[in-house]
């Protein structure tokens, strides 16, 4: 399962929408392969944003709970054309998926 959201999107959905995008969360978190896909930069997430007055750390903060909490994976595209595409082709490293050679699907965290 994968889930995408632009920049502005996910601000919104962990903030105003909060309830209902943590349910979906928590849905997402049942299946074995994963991934929310962001369609902005890491380093834009981590700024100021000019739509909103949110702390992004609050928003980093709500990423990192979800992929510690719920195992939930995520990924910071630098573009929103390289964060879609044929999405049942992206691997989810898991159990029977080991992470070698995926490093590039957790830009913040490395490989553990």
């Amino acid at each position: 399962m994968v889930e995408r959201k632009d920049l502005s999107d996910l601000v919104h959905s962990l903030t105003a929408e909060r309830p209902v995008f943590v349910h979906r969360l928590r849905l997402m978190s049942a299946y074995p392969q994963r991934l929310l896909v962001i369609t902005a930069a890491l380093s834009t997430v981590k700024s100021s944003y000019a739509f909103s007055d949110v702390n992004p750390n609050r928003i980093m903060q709500s990423l990192i709970a979800a992929l510690a909490g719920w195992n939930l994976p995520f990924v910071c595209t630098e573009t929103h054309e390289l964060g879609r595409g044929d999405h049942r082709l992206l691997l989810v490293p898991g159990p029977s998926l080991p992470l070698a050679g995926l490093e590039w699907l957790w830009p913040v965290f490395g490989r553990q």
